[in-house]
């Protein structure tokens, strides 16, 4: 079984995604709020979004990364910057992708990371 966290400041945007993820088989969902995490599980995925509050565009990234170092991490964001994503890309996350256009993206990306 794998294991997804999501964390992001949004609980519509959590709650979506998870209701969402519940077409993979298999799989066990976690969210997380801002200053939670989930220390003694083994987490397969993370799905962040970096806009959370207090945070420079790549210090989540690191302290997702240092938690969870073999992890597939996905950044899933409103800001659609290139700049951004390359610093985020550097940073450790293996996926950028918007909220407003990769969607479908992300589903694709999941169906890989999962088959894994």
């Amino acid at each position: 079984m794998k294991t997804i966290l999501i964390k992001d400041s949004s609980h519509l945007f959590r709650s979506g995604l998870k209701e969402i993820l519940k077409i993979f088989p298999n799989v066990r969902v976690f969210d997380s709020t801002e200053n939670e995490l989930y220390i003694d599980l083994e987490i397969d995925i993370i799905i962040a979004d970096i806009q959370e509050k207090d945070k420079t565009r790549t210090s989540l990234v690191k302290e997702l990364k240092n938690y969870a170092p073999d992890s597939k991490m996905i950044v899933f964001t409103t800001k659609d910057n290139y700049h951004l994503k390359d610093d985020v890309l550097r940073t450790g996350a293996d996926y950028f992708l918007t909220k407003e256009k990769d969607y479908g993206v992300l589903i694709d990306i999941l169906e890989n990371c999962l088959a894994a």
